[in-house]
């Protein structure tokens, strides 16, 4: 089960870092969003992108129709959000 803990500090999203982990057979992608609905940069990141899949294989080998997404607020409340929707996840 992932933590609060386990996870970086909004500061490193907002520096436009991505994540990726995993926990049993849970991948994941934690990835701030640095371009607008026009495809233009975004100075700073107001919010997360998040991926997850089941394992065994990496993000690119693994076939689309496995992959979930949902997008959560930058901030402190995101990023818990963005871990319990990552631990609902039944794969």
């Amino acid at each position: 089960m992932l933590q609060r803990k386990d996870f970086r500090q909004p500061l490193y999203y907002e520096n436009k870092n991505p994540l990726t982990g995993s926990d049993g057979n849970l991948r994941f992608l934690i990835d701030p969003i640095t371009k607008d609905a026009e495809g233009n940069p975004i100075k700073r990141p107001k919010d997360l992108a998040v991926t997850a899949w089941p394992g065994p294989y990496c993000l690119e080998a693994t076939d689309d129709d496995l992959k979930v997404h949902a997008v959560f607020p930058l901030d402190e409340d995101g990023l818990c959000a963005a871990i319990e929707w990552l631990n609902a996840q039944d794969f």
